[in-house]
């Protein structure tokens, strides 16, 4: 058996204001999800991508146009950290405006276990009324992988919740995710 451990985790801040790549006038927030890429092939360290659905995305009071990047970066942290997020680290421009790592306040851990009806796993099917997550929530890269397990093809294939610290049966596939609060 495996517990359910948080794996290793980024995100990153993206402010656009380059007001071409703007639906409005002022300056935008959002945070996306980091997938590791590889690692650099001289220091071995690691390589991030931003990539999924906006764990959040909010407008500013600042210009695109005409605004000022140091008021858009300030009202940028300013914004995340209402929405508990925390910065961790400094703006780095690129060609769209700035980015910047950051972490949520709070994360909770689960572990997604895939099974059939009549398998003793332990956890909440994902369905129930009890499980503290539930098909919608779930962004659309856990989704595909539920899916391509069976789930949802018919009610024979079950998703069962199992949180932080419980343990995951080796014989079944299982998928963890962190999820911001």
């Amino acid at each position: 058996m495996t517990l359910v451990t948080k794996p290793e985790t980024h995100y990153t801040a993206w402010l656009t204001t380059d007001s071409t790549c703007l639906d409005g006038a002022c300056s935008d927030v959002t945070v996306l999800a980091d997938e590791l890429s590889g690692h650099h092939h001289s220091t071995g360290e690691a390589q991030w991508v931003s990539a999924g659905d906006p764990l959040l995305h909010t407008v500013t009071t600042v210009s695109a146009k005409d605004g000022d990047d140091e008021q858009a970066m300030q009202e940028a942290q300013e914004l995340l950290k209402a929405s508990g997020w925390s910065v961790d680290g400094q703006w780095e421009a690129v060609p769209t405006g700035f980015i910047i790592p950051v972490k949520p306040a709070a994360e909770r851990v689960f572990a997604l276990v895939s099974a059939q009806q009549g398998d003793l796993v332990t956890g909440v099917e994902i369905s129930s009324p009890e499980s503290p997550l539930d098909w919608p929530s779930l962004t659309r890269a856990v989704q595909t992988w539920a899916t391509t397990q069976g789930y949802g093809d018919d009610d024979a294939e079950l998703l069962y919740v199992l949180a932080e610290g419980d343990e995951i049966p080796d014989e079944f596939p299982h998928h963890v995710i962190v999820i911001p609060n």
